[in-house]
């Protein structure tokens, strides 16, 4: 909450900042942690233009004051998370042999990962898909700040400013985005390895909800089939 308060006082705002006057500090209740924010109708979803121009802002941005404290990029946390949540489960979602198989894939990636050449960090997002955007007065703002972190500023280009290896991009709107949000210090590797992580780490959400979801449990057996056949002919599909 203090990141996006902080995120809303920039020239122009970039973020959305929650309510003040009804519940200043996150509120506790049994099984969960509840923040009030304002609400903005729908109104769309933001062009490939205007999610690189808020990239371009967030990430020329100077790290936050330190009064505001922002963790470093921790790779696949969530679904180490998400992990745990089925072992514990009577009866998990994921066989024994896919647990170990998604368990392997992380541990190699992150190994991976560790090997390359750092580049520069910067405050990024985390989750920056159209769907995280909304509009105000001030322009498209980002919502979500979950997953907010100090990390490589790819991490925010790879939704929109590259072809997923399950997705069907449209090449105009890459060329839209790179276009507004201008150069980028990234390498091919750091993209390869970020991607395949990017894959496991969506994976995720989809483990959480699978043992009370059909939906989400044939999209989950999917991703995850098709991860371990690389199978780059299945589409992945946002369950809503």
């Amino acid at each position: 909450m203090e990141l996006s308060r902080w995120l809303a006082t920039q020239k122009p705002p970039i973020a959305l900042p929650p309510l003040k006057s009804l519940a200043p500090a996150p509120v506790l209740v049994p099984g969960a942690v509840v923040t009030l924010w304002p609400y903005r109708p729908p109104l769309g979803e933001p062009g490939p233009e205007q999610v690189a121009a808020v990239l371009r802002r967030l990430h020329s941005l100077p790290a936050p004051p330190s009064t505001i404290p922002v963790p470093s990029y921790r790779p696949l946390h969530r679904l180490d998370e998400a992990l745990a949540v089925d072992a514990a489960r009577k009866h998990p979602v994921l066989t024994p042999q896919d647990t170990r198989w998604l368990i392997e894939q992380a541990r190699l990636l992150r190994n991976e990962l560790e090997e390359l050449p750092r580049t520069d960090h910067a405050l990024v997002h985390g989750d920056a898909h159209p769907e995280n955007l909304l509009p105000t007065g001030h322009g498209w703002l980002l919502i979500d700040w979950d997953g907010a972190c100090l990390g490589p500023r790819v991490l925010d280009l790879l939704p929109t400013g590259f072809p997923g290896r399950f997705a069907r991009p449209d090449a105009s709107d890459r060329r839209l985005f790179w276009g507004a949000y201008g150069p980028s210090t990234h390498h091919e590797q750091e993209v390869r390895v970020l991607q395949a992580i990017g894959e496991l780490h969506s994976l995720g959400a989809y483990l959480r909800l699978a043992a009370d979801s059909p939906a989400h449990a044939d999209q989950l057996q999917l991703r995850i089939r098709s991860l371990v056949n690389d199978d780059p002919t299945a589409l992945w599909r946002p369950v809503r």
